[in-house]
């Protein structure tokens, strides 16, 4: 089973969490979460406040927006085309085009070509990807939850050049 910083001591044998980082998803996390309830909001002077008081709970809070964050974009559109005031929508692509512009003005490398400017409102449509897998992870995780299926956590053996089973000397 692997380990590595982001693993808790305790997580690292029992959670599948830190099973594979690749495949464990959210039902990892939440597992995760429950076996570490203690650490949220902790006052005992040995865990880290950072981690108790703002960590933690963002990465609950940024759960909960993910489940609920279908239902707002859809509330979004569906009350822009109902009203046929776009303003909402628009001040919304406003502020997360602001955003990438804003990151790639201050990007530590300068030598982007203007395509690139050009080509990143390709961004906002990856929002929308990304919040669609989160969204289908989050909720196939409550549904193999409440179904009592775990899933199968696969062991990978690290082989070094010309180890592999396909590897012709």
């Amino acid at each position: 089973m692997p380990t590595g910083p982001w693993c808790l001591p305790k997580a690292r044998t029992t959670s599948p969490a830190c099973a594979s980082s690749a495949s464990a998803g959210k039902l990892g996390r939440f597992t995760t979460f429950r076996d570490f309830k203690h650490l949220f909001f902790s006052t005992d002077k040995k865990h880290n406040k950072i981690l108790t008081w703002l960590i933690l709970p963002l990465a609950i809070f940024g759960e909960m927006q993910i489940s609920l964050e279908v239902f707002f974009l859809a509330f979004l559109y569906l009350y822009a085309f109902l009203t046929n005031d776009f303003t909402s929508f628009l001040s919304g692509v406003a502020v997360v085009a602001t955003i990438f512009f804003v990151q790639m003005f201050f990007d530590d490398r300068k030598n982007h070509s203007f395509s690139f400017y050009i080509l990143a409102p390709i961004g906002w449509l990856l929002f929308y990807l990304t919040t669609f897998i989160e969204w289908s992870a989050f909720f196939a995780s409550i549904k193999s939850t409440m179904l009592h299926k775990m899933p199968k956590w696969q062991r990978w053996k690290p082989r070094g050049p010309g180890q592999g089973p396909d590897t012709k000397l």
